[in-house]
């Protein structure tokens, strides 16, 4: 957290994104351990709340990621914008230019990678709400 304030991104808007992700971070660790922690009856609590702690747990897991795929937008269009003002650069040596380049095809692999990873984290984060809110919505048998 004290990191993005000392070396902000480069948008105020992935700034805004930065800090509501870790927001969820906050919100989600705790949450997530006492249920983990409720569920192998380490600690004692009612069922229904840990049920409840549980979907919440879930649910800010579920914020993080799409908030990644909303700052992966960002980083994209800001990749975009540094690209296109490499193209209009005539007076630069063409070595800084290839480097630049260069270093613009990387940034876009890695954006390419970490959406991947949020793509197959959002089946699992979206079934884990579902199957969740069906745990607790259903009737005991």
């Amino acid at each position: 957290m004290i990191h993005i304030e000392h070396h902000p991104p480069p948008s105020t808007t992935l700034l805004f994104i930065n800090r509501l992700q870790n927001l969820t971070m906050i919100l989600y660790y705790p949450l997530e351990h006492i249920w983990w922690l409720a569920y192998h009856k380490v600690i004692d609590i009612a069922e229904s709340k840990m049920n409840r702690i549980g979907i919440w747990s879930c649910r800010f897991w579920a914020a993080y990621v799409f908030l990644e795929f909303w700052a992966l937008l960002q980083q994209w269009q800001l990749l975009k914008k540094k690209e296109r003002g490499i193209v209009k650069k005539v007076d630069a040596q063409e070595a800084d230019i290839l480097r630049e380049h260069k270093a613009v095809q990387t940034e876009k692999e890695q954006i390419v990678r970490s959406t991947l990873i949020n793509v197959g984290y959002l089946p699992l984060t979206v079934s884990s709400i579902i199957n969740t809110s069906i745990a607790i919505l259903s009737p005991r048998v």
